[in-house]
């Protein structure tokens, strides 16, 4: 009555998952700084440093859990599971038409403008 198959090694599954929401969600400011042709402000610089800082303490973390804790069978179902789950959210669900179960992209959907009447 002993399990003897493989288990998820959930800290690699949750930072790697969020290393790669992160990244996505950074994704924007290289477009929009594109789009405009003036210097960001210094909040929108502050959140980009802080998303960097914090995406740079999630990669050492990564770095220090694959150091310190070899299950390489695990940590590799975890990671593959996290990019599955990333995958999945960005590529899948959030692609589909816009309803009340699923967000869409941004501009679509519920809610399309940002004018207060």
């Amino acid at each position: 009555m002993v399990w003897r198959g493989y288990e998820v090694s959930q800290d690699i599954l949750i930072v790697c998952l969020c290393c790669l929401l992160l990244v996505e969600e950074m994704s924007v400011f290289g477009p929009y700084l594109a789009q405009t042709k003036m210097s960001p402000g210094a909040p929108l610089r502050l959140i980009f440093l802080l998303c960097v800082v914090l995406l740079s303490l999630w990669m050492f973390l990564l770095l220090c859990l694959l150091a310190h804790f070899p299950k390489f069978p695990a940590q590799h179902l975890g990671g593959a599971l996290g990019y599955l789950g990333w995958r999945g959210l960005y590529q899948g669900w959030y692609r589909l038409k816009p309803s009340w179960g699923c967000p869409a992209l941004p501009g679509e959907g519920l809610f399309t403008t940002t004018d207060i009447h």
